[in-house]
C-alpha cells in the first residue's frame, strides 16, 4: 500500500520520474556507499595505511549482491538512536546547574556551541533548551521506541550499556510526567524539576544552525 505520492502508482508520474526513483532508490543510495568505501579502500592501500591484499578482500565485498536488504532494514530498526537521548540528558545536566549557579542557559550554550563540545546537534536543541520550545521534532515516546530497540539489540549481543539504560528510565519517566507528545528535549524540564528549578523562558533570539552559510 503507498503511503505517499511518490510511492502512488496513480500519481507517481507527476511528482517524480522513474530516473530520479532510480537515484535515490535504497539500492542505488546503498551501492553508491560499496563505492565509496571501495575506493577508500584502493586509497588506504595505494598509500600504504592497509595490505593490498586487505584492500582487494574490501573491494570483492563491496557488491550490492552481497547486501542483504531486508535485514539491513531490521537492524537499522533494532538499533534506532539512543545517543540522541543520553547527548540530550547531559546537555540537561550541565544546563541546569549552570543556571542555578546564576550562569543562563543562551549564555551557557552559546559557549559550549563555540567550543569543540559544540555540534550540529547541540545547536539545533539550543532554542529549545533557552526559549523552552518544545514543539515535536521527534517526541519522547518515539525516542523510547528507539531506547527499547537498542538496548534490546545490546542485551542481544552481551553488550553493557549503563549510561543508555538511565537514560532510558528518565524518557519513560517523560511520558510518565505528560510529556509523551512534545519533544524528548523536555529532558531539561524534567532536570530542573529534580533540582528543584523553575525554568522561564529567556525570549531569545537564537538560531538553530541550520541556516545556509553566508557567501561573504
Amino acid at each position: 500500500m503507498p503511503s505517499t505520492i511518490i510511492d502512488s502508482t496513480i500519481f507517481q508520474g507527476i511528482f517524480t520520474t522513474d530516473e530520479m526513483r532510480r537515484v535515490w532508490s535504497d539500492e542505488n543510495r546503498t551501492e553508491k556507499y560499496l563505492d565509496i568505501e571501495a575506493a577508500l579502500a584502493k586509497v588506504q592501500a595505494e598509500l600504504g595505511l592497509i595490505p593490498a591484499e586487505a584492500a582487494q578482500e574490501i573491494i570483492g565485498h563491496c557488491r550490492l549482491d552481497q547486501i542483504d536488504l531486508p535485514r539491513l532494514r531490521e537492524q537499522t530498526e533494532r538499533i534506532g538512536y539512543p545517543i540522541l537521548g543520553v547527548v540530550t540528558q547531559t546537555l540537561a545536566e550541565v544546563t541546569v546547574l549552570a543556571e542555578k549557579s546564576g550562569i543562563s542557559r543562551q549564555a551557557l550554550l552559546a559557549c559550549l556551541n563555540k567550543s569543540v563540545m559544540g555540534s550540529t546537534f547541540s545547536k539545533y536543541k539550543t532554542p529549545a533548551f533557552v526559549n523552552l520550545d518544545f514543539h515535536p521534532t521527534f517526541t519522547s515516546t518515539l525516542l523510547r521506541k528507539d531506547f527499547d530497540l537498542g538496548l534490546a539489540e545490546a542485551r542481544e549481543r552481551e553488550v553493557p550499556m549503563p549510561i543508555a539504560s538511565a537514560v532510558h528510565q528518565l524518557v519513560q519517566a517523560l511520558i510518565g510526567n505528560g510529556f509523551g507528545e512534545d519533544d524528548f528535549a523536555t529532558l531539561l524540564v524534567l532536570q530542573a524539576r529534580s533540582a528543584g528549578l523553575e525554568l522561564v523562558s529567556e525570549n531569545a533570539e537564537i538560531s538553530d544552525g541550520l541556516e545556509p552559510a553566508s557567501s561573504d
